[in-house]
């Protein structure tokens, strides 16, 4: 592992990029963010040199060109904690030119491994087939600000599961609807709130005493400017 890649590794992968927007309602209905914030990648970088994907014979030759924006984002492995670089790509999917996708280059057992990273702008874990491998070079990446979506993190009540806990979900959206980076139950406390720590802050969610399908929200203390984000 080079020093730069070590000190990455001390980066956060998504950083706020401004103020945390609580809902303005006090009362959520299943499907509904209780905190939002714009987030931007935290490591971001530029192929120096092509990265070619090594197949078989009968396999479709596969490419990331030189100068492709990339992002970083720490995983764990075999060894230890690495760094992963993803390049989000459009244009690769049939019928929607628009729609975002990304070629992750984790580490395999000899080499780097071409592997397809789902969600395209935060992929929160890679794996692959033995039987479908693909080793690339690896990749040479320079550090550098590079221009990708608008991203929008939010922390969405997603309802109440059938032992009353709360269902909180970490989604990401860049235009094309949000997708789940992460989804929980939370159990309620003696009083029968579910207290949830966000970016510095602390809210309690109960069932609505109206509407058992829904939460009350209670902020006990407000989310900051400049925490951490959770995902």
């Amino acid at each position: 592992m080079s020093d730069q890649d070590r000190a990455d590794l001390g980066l956060q992968a998504l950083i706020a990029k401004e103020s945390p927007r609580l809902s303005s309602s006090r009362r959520l209905a299943p499907g509904e963010a209780i905190l939002e914030v714009g987030v931007r990648h935290g490591v971001t970088g530029v192929l120096v040199s092509d990265v070619d994907a090594k197949g078989g014979r009968l396999s479709k030759k596969r490419k990331l060109l030189a100068g492709s924006s990339v992002f970083g984002i720490p995983m764990g492995g075999p060894d230890g904690r690495y760094l992963v670089w993803c390049a989000p790509q459009q244009g690769q999917v049939k019928d929607q030119p628009k729609a975002w996708t990304a070629t992750c280059l984790p580490f395999g057992d000899k080499a780097n491994l071409w592997v397809e990273g789902r969600p395209a702008l935060m992929p929160v874990g890679l794996s692959w087939s033995d039987l479908d491998i693909r080793e690339t070079n690896p990749p040479d990446v320079r550090r550098q600000a590079v221009s990708l979506p608008p991203l929008t993190l939010s922390y969405a009540f997603a309802g109440w599961d059938a032992k009353g806990w709360l269902k909180l979900e970490y989604r990401l959206d860049w235009g094309e609807g949000p997708q789940v980076l992460r989804a929980l139950a939370l159990a309620p406390g003696a009083d029968g709130a579910v207290k949830v720590k966000l970016m510095g802050g602390q809210l309690a969610l109960r069932s609505d005493a109206q509407a058992a399908a829904n939460a009350t929200l209670e902020v006990i203390a407000a989310p900051r400017q400049g925490a951490p984000v959770e995902f």
